[in-house]
């Protein structure tokens, strides 16, 4: 035997015996034997691509792991998971995550916040395909609130599927929003939201006119503003007073 086929031997053997490997093989002895018991036909297995609920509920047993049978469920996160990796490199899993029943992605735009992700991150990750102008640089230090954070764990949140933010929410500040405990999204929300509407897209929210991030806010009291400055060809994040308001300056509400 060669030395190159000697060694390419002992390769397949290292492999063959990982864990994950004989994990792969039992797995496949698995399915065959399912498959061989059923004998499905051609009708059966189309309908199993389909529609492969029943797929996970027998994966579930097999694992002992409940698998999530929502498909919009399944969907957002996995367009998550995908979007971390390819935005922030990161490596994400939201499989336990839980999606709220009344989510529907013809009317919602669903957020998840990964924990330990921070807004500079998600800048740096929009720079790599759009440009992004910032009154204060450092997001991180100027935000000194928000309403919700992913400090102790992944958390998701939906808003109306709004290309422009909340038009009920014109001509109100954030000071009037809170006396109303309104629950408005935050910035890092809002970066997140831009990210998704992006990535499937290609295309950028409030054109015209622009999300007051009442979840949010800096020194004094100071709320941040996020639009999409055509004329610049950039996202802006600027800052507005607590008391200010304007036609263009709306909150997106949280819905629950």
């Amino acid at each position: 035997m060669s030395k190159v086929a000697g060694k390419q031997n002992m390769e397949n053997k290292s492999f063959q015996g990982s864990a994950s490997f004989k994990q792969g093989m039992e797995l496949m002895r698995i399915v065959e034997l399912a498959f061989n018991k059923a004998n499905p036909s051609a009708d059966q297995v189309d309908a199993l691509v389909q529609n492969p609920d029943p797929i996970y509920a027998w994966a579930g047993e097999i694992f002992a792991k409940k698998f999530d049978n929502n498909k919009n469920s399944r969907q957002i996160k996995a367009t998550w998971q995908r979007i971390y990796k390819k935005w922030f490199g990161l490596q994400k899993d939201f499989s336990d995550l839980q999606v709220p029943e009344h989510y529907d992605p013809r009317k919602h735009f669903a957020v998840i916040a990964a924990q330990g992700l921070t807004m500079n991150q998600v800048v740096a990750g929009m720079r790599k395909r759009f440009k992004v102008s910032l009154y204060k640089e450092d997001l991180d230090a100027t935000v000194e609130h928000n309403d919700r954070d992913a400090k102790n764990g992944d958390y998701i949140v939906l808003f109306n599927k709004n290309i422009e933010a909340d038009e009920e929410f014109k001509n109100l500040s954030a000071n009037q929003l809170k006396t109303v405990n309104h629950k408005g999204i935050t910035l890092l929300e809002r970066l997140l939201l831009e990210v998704l509407y992006f990535d499937r897209t290609k295309k950028h929210l409030d054109i015209s006119n622009g999300t007051l991030c009442s979840g949010s806010y800096g020194s004094g009291g100071n709320v941040p503003r996020v639009d999409w400055s055509s004329s610049d060809d950039e996202l802006s994040v600027s800052w507005r007073g607590s008391g200010s308001s304007g036609d263009s300056l709306r909150s997106r509400a949280v819905v629950s």
